[in-house]
């Protein structure tokens, strides 16, 4: 559905192309985050915060690194322009899940899946007090990322200059609402 996704966007083909391609590779890094995202929530339970926070660092630092050689071809790699920056992005995400993984596996085992709490998990009369609390979050979540979505496919149907702008400054807003997000939930900690 990329180029479906990506046309609500922008109208222009170029921009179309070029989003596609990069959500076909970005969208593989929602598959492995499902497991960096499990284990965080647990280590955080667990009370150990400061692991996920080394680990994301790291894996900050590999996003950057990686995307910048692979943007720009740097040291004997190609360069791939928008792409290298979707391959950065998952192969960043990848060592950080390994590294994670590795952790968890050794460190912390108990929280590794297993076919008993799969099978646990399935057996949904048990989730009724989960559900009640989730559904509603679950919802939210949902409506604010498309108002996000939406409010970016305003601008890229207003121009590709408005998108640009926009895009620009998304990470500064993300930034700074993961601030204000971690600060909270440091607090009600």
């Amino acid at each position: 559905f990329a180029p479906f996704i990506a046309g609500l966007m922008t109208n222009e083909a170029a921009i179309v192309e070029l989003a596609s391609g990069y959500l076909k590779i970005t969208a593989l890094t929602v598959l492995v985050s499902a497991f960096s995202v499990i284990w965080s929530a647990g280590m955080r339970a667990l009370q150990k915060p400061k692991v996920v926070l080394y680990l994301f660092t790291v894996e900050l630092v590999l996003n950057v690194s990686f995307n910048y050689l692979l943007i720009f071809g740097l040291w004997g790699l190609p360069a791939l322009g928008l792409m290298g920056a979707a391959w950065g992005t998952l192969g960043a995400r990848l060592i950080s899940t390994l590294l994670f993984f590795f952790y968890i596996y050794s460190k912390q085992p108990y929280l590794m899946l297993s076919i008993t709490v799969c099978k646990r998990a399935l057996h949904w009369p048990d989730h009724s007090t989960f559900l009640k609390i989730s559904l509603p979050i679950i919802a939210g979540e949902l409506i604010w990322s498309g108002g996000v979505f939406l409010y970016h496919a305003i601008y890229g149907n207003i121009s590709t200059a408005a998108l640009a702008a926009i895009s620009i400054l998304s990470p500064i807003e993300v930034m700074a609402s993961a601030l204000s997000w971690g600060c909270a939930a440091a607090e009600a900690s």
